[in-house]
Formats: structure tokens, C-alpha cells, sequence
């Protein structure tokens, strides 16, 4: 997947590459995990695919700073926390740590890892760290209130329900996806 990064490889290779032991000796995942490493560090062409790869979901916020919400069918008014608040934090971390070397799967431990090995400045590692967290509960403030209702779970939010304060800071934690993004857009040159 790797020597030959097709639209369907980059796809399934970001499976894999969040690859954990589950149950047995971890020693062959951890092997794996280093040659991994090893062959993404010395391929420029599969780093920037991978980059390209993590652009395809922009955060939700206009140029005016307002959200940008499905304008038709059921989801009208909406916007999907999961993929498009923490998929751009996911995959443009991912790319990071596995081009820079780092073995760590839990995004937050890559954006620690990134920020202390200078790949990421130290404050904009927190700032993408605290915006993840704020969406991710967001989005679990949304679980609870749909299981309360009796509503199937999803992670599609009309904004206009959150409180003005809310509304803010989720916007703020979307601009900080954007900035991710903007800052793998030039690293690659996309």
C-alpha cells in the first residue's frame, strides 16, 4: 500500500496504521509498526498523498467565521462533528507523527509527541489538543441528549442549539482544525 499509494490504498493504509494488539504477544505488531515507519519516512510521494488525503474533510466554518451547515435533505442545518470537527485533528496527526517517526495510535499522545519533539510548536500541539477535546465532547453532550430523547445516536449538531458561549468556542475549535490543515497544506505544498 505503501510503494503503490492508490486512492483505495491511502484508504485502507489509515487502518492500519492505528494497527494495536489486542490480545497475545505484542512483539510482531510492534515489528510491524517499525517497519511502517521506516517505509513512510523514506517515501516523499506517499507523505504528501497521505497530507492530500487529510484535506478532504475541511472543518465546517465559512470566511466570515460562521458555520457552514447541510443546506438540503435530512441533515439540512447540520454539521458532523465526527467528520468534519475530529477527522481533520485524526488524519492530520496521523501523517505527522507517522512521517516524523512516532509510533503512538491515540491522537492525543501523537499531538503530545509532536509538540515535544518540536514537529509542532508547543502551543499550537495544547491549542489543537484542547479544540479536539471541546468537539469531542461536544459531540458526547449530543449522545447523551439523543439517548435521552430516545433518538438514534449521530454526530450531526444543528449549532443554533448550543448556547452562545458554545457556539463560540466550537467555532474557535474548528478554526484550529483549519490551521492544522492550513500548516499540512504548506508542509506538502497542496
Amino acid at each position: 500500500m505503501i510503494q503503490s499509494p492508490t486512492r483505495d490504498n491511502l484508504m485502507h493504509s489509515s487502518i492500519f496504521f492505528d494497527l494495536r494488539p489486542v490480545w497475545g504477544p505484542s512483539e510482531g505488531c510492534r515489528q510491524l509498526g517499525a517497519a511502517l515507519l521506516e517505509m513512510i519516512a523514506g517515501n516523499a510521494l506517499f507523505q504528501h498523498l497521505m497530507a492530500a488525503n487529510a484535506l478532504r474533510h475541511p472543518p465546517p466554518i465559512g470566511r466570515f467565521r460562521d458555520f457552514i451547515v447541510a443546506s438540503r435533505g435530512a441533515d439540512k442545518d447540520t454539521l458532523d462533528l465526527k467528520v468534519e470537527g475530529l477527522m481533520p485533528f485524526v488524519e492530520g496527526v496521523r501523517i505527522l507523527s507517522l512521517a516524523h517517526g512516532i509510533a503512538e495510535c491515540n491522537t492525543l499522545e501523537r499531538l503530545r509527541l509532536l509538540g515535544e519533539r518540536g514537529v509542532l510548536k508547543a502551543q499550537d500541539a495544547a491549542a489543537y489538543e484542547e479544540a479536539y477535546h471541546f468537539i469531542q465532547l461536544t459531540r458526547m453532550q449530543l449522545h447523551q441528549r439523543q439517548e435521552r430523547a430516545g433518538q438514534p445516536l449521530s454526530n450531526r449538531l444543528d449549532p443554533d442549539t448550543l448556547n452562545e458561549l458554545d457556539r463560540r468556542i466550537l467555532r474557535e475549535s474548528f478554526r484550529q482544525a483549519q490551521r492544522l490543515q492550513t500548516s499540512l497544506s504548506v508542509r506538502y505544498q497542496l
